[in-house]
């Protein structure tokens, strides 16, 4: 039949509709039975639906809205925030390292976390000129603990503003496995900003992130009282507060926290003001450019076995107040003047804590670096626990690049008490993070490790038989 006149302009208009409805509803991100969406930013073929990693969407904010969602897996790779950032919601965890290439697809396996920001595992990247993550609510439709992000590295990160990171206003989620670094912000809170917020973190680490003005890592202000846990804050650079700053009767829990190397003109560790009183456990603050600067605020009293610094970067600490000797960075640290922030053997931090501080602790807590947290009979202060010394004599340990893996080799002799050997990989900060385990044996046989060449090398620790 053919069309003399043009059609009406009500049914141009349904037609548009129409067609833009099922645009939507084809590109719409669909979770599988399991109320999960899955999320490859390098799937190739596929329907985009996110109901398997066959068919993964590259959208991940698209996923994490998706009706009907309650997970959120992510393929390793790099994802540039939207232009606002991304936005967590409630009753939605958000979890990376997956690589379905490689039969990592689940989270009953060896997921590839974040370790210390060194580009590999699930980069969520701000490409230095948005936010990363961008949560901003009211009291009314605030965001609560369950709202989860795990496993992934939060970088690159720029605002004219707050929250350079992660920016959290009426939002309290739950954080864990992340890298959060290089990012910046021109107000505060370069890494984190939280305004009336108080979210859970552990195993994360805040480094390198930048701010004009205060809270170079994190800044809490308006009653935002964060529980830290497991925690590495290093590197980060403001005017005030270079580690943290805490504002406006915000006091946030620190629990074995290693808050070392950051820089400010004031409170290189960490400023408090306006009737600020964290509660500080098992924690080292140490080595920054500035200890704890105070206003009208300072430590809780409840604040227990703690180093904390007296004077400038290289200076000793108090022990709970107390002076104590040999407690310099160079003599707690493993390697402090080449960023190796592990505890070196006779640190004084070492069996120093108290176990009962430790919220949940048991045989299966692992500390910052994945080894085991109780090494001992107590635990010990900050984020990493030692691990023991090497009672063997090493003939050889080589390291080398081949192709896309690297190459692992050792001799040994004369071991004594020996369980086996863990392997460790250092990212570009110098921090050497846990691979895997190996058992005893004289010579162990070429180990090859798939993207896990190690900017700065590998390290070997024995595991003895007892201490």
């Amino acid at each position: 039949m053919k069309m003399d006149k043009p059609l009406p302009f009500y049914l141009k208009s349904l037609l548009t509709v129409a067609i833009l409805s099922l645009s939507l509803s084809v590109n719409a991100e669909t979770p599988d039975a399991n109320g999960i969406v899955y999320v490859n930013i390098n799937v190739s073929g596929g329907s985009g639906s996110g109901n398997s990693w066959a068919n993964a969407t590259t959208n991940l904010q698209g996923a994490i809205n998706a009706s009907g969602a309650s997970k959120v897996f992510v393929a390793i790779g790099n994802y540039p925030s939207p232009t606002n950032g991304f936005v967590m919601k409630n009753n939605v965890a958000i979890y990376g390292g997956f690589d379905p290439d490689n039969n990592i697809k689940t989270l009953a396996d060896a997921r590839i976390l974040p370790a210390s920001g060194d580009g590999f595992g699930s980069i969520l990247n701000g490409q230095n000129a948005k936010p990363v993550i961008w949560n901003v609510f009211t009291s009314a439709t605030a965001m609560y603990n369950t709202a989860v992000l795990d496993g992934f590295t939060i970088s690159g990160g720029k605002v004219t503003g707050n929250g350079g990171g992660i920016h959290n206003e009426y939002a309290s989620p739950t954080l864990t496995n992340l890298v959060i670094k290089n990012n910046n912000a021109s107000n505060n809170g370069g890494g984190m900003y939280n305004l009336s917020s108080s979210p859970m973190l552990d195993h994360v680490t805040i480094s390198e992130n930048t701010v004009d003005n205060r809270g170079g890592g994190m800044y809490n202000t308006s009653t935002s009282s964060p529980a830290l846990t497991n925690m590495f804050i290093n590197g980060n650079t403001a005017d005030y507060g270079g580690g943290m700053y805490n504002n406006g009767s915000s006091s946030p829990t620190l629990t074995n926290v290693t808050l070392a190397g950051n820089m400010a003109g004031t409170g290189g560790g960490m400023r408090n003001s306006d009737g600020s009183y964290p509660k500080v456990y098992n924690t080292i603050i140490l080595g920054n450019r500035n200890g704890i600067d105070n206003d009208a605020a300072g430590l809780d009293a409840v604040s227990n076995r703690n180093l904390i610094q007296t004077g400038n970067a290289a200076s000793g600490a108090e022990f709970d107040g107390t002076a104590t000797a040999n407690t310099t960075p160079a003599d707690i640290f493993t390697d402090f003047a080449n960023g190796n922030y592990t505890l070196k053997t006779g640190s004084y931090a070492v069996d120093a804590g108290n176990n009962v501080l430790y919220n949940g602790l048991d045989g299966n807590t692992k500390d910052l670096a994945g080894n085991t947290r109780l090494y001992g009979s107590a635990i010990d202060l900050g984020a990493y626990e030692y691990q023991g010394t090497l009672p063997v004599s090493l003939i050889s340990f080589t390291a080398k690049a081949d192709g896309n893996y690297a190459k692992l080799q050792w001799t040994t002799a004369n071991e004594t008490n020996n369980k086996g050997f863990i392997i460790y990989r250092s990212g570009n900060d110098g921090v050497f993070v846990k691979l895997g385990d190996v058992q005893a044996n004289d010579y162990c046989a070429p180990i090859y490790l798939h993207r896990l060449l190690a900017p700065k090398g590998h390290q070997l620790l024995q595991t003895g038989t007892n201490r």
